[in-house]
């Protein structure tokens, strides 16, 4: 028998790769009935740990801080990426609004980010802003 995803092949004349698909099953389905779905579907089962959609964590566990951290590195590391060069408090600002705030809007407006690890991120740009200014011995301070 044609597992399913080869009858949709052929219905919509789309070519799928059979090597990005993955399923995520509930702990509670059966060995039998695992197997089964696996094999009329004609795909292996995903790890629930590690796999992501679009750049986004595909589960998301209790310990939302971790699995949300490697938005907060990539950000910081295009951030460091700058550090050594001088750059002027607007230019800095660009920087800012331009990359530091992009980054984790997609996110953002998928999940509901915890307030704590949102206020980490802003640290971080304020950090980057400030830290340019200690130069000049004069430093700018953001208050809420």
């Amino acid at each position: 028998m044609k597992n399913l995803l080869s009858l949709y092949e052929g219905a919509s004349s789309q070519k799928l790769n059979l090597l990005k698909f993955e399923a995520l099953l509930c702990n509670t389905t059966g060995q039998q009935d695992r197997r089964q779905i696996l094999d009329l579907l004609g795909i292996r089962e995903g790890l629930p740990s590690g796999s992501k959609y679009l750049g986004l964590p595909s589960l998301i566990g209790r310990n939302k801080k971790a699995d949300f951290n490697y938005i907060k590195d990539r950000l910081w590391k295009k951030l460091n990426s700058w550090r050594g060069r001088v750059l002027s408090g607007a230019r800095r600002e660009i920087m800012l609004k331009s990359v530091a705030q992009v980054v984790p809007n997609y996110g953002m407006s998928i999940y509901l980010f915890l307030e704590s690890w949102v206020d980490s991120l802003q640290k971080n740009d304020e950090f980057f802003f400030c830290e340019g200014e200690k130069r000049d011995s004069k430093a700018i301070h953001w208050l809420s």
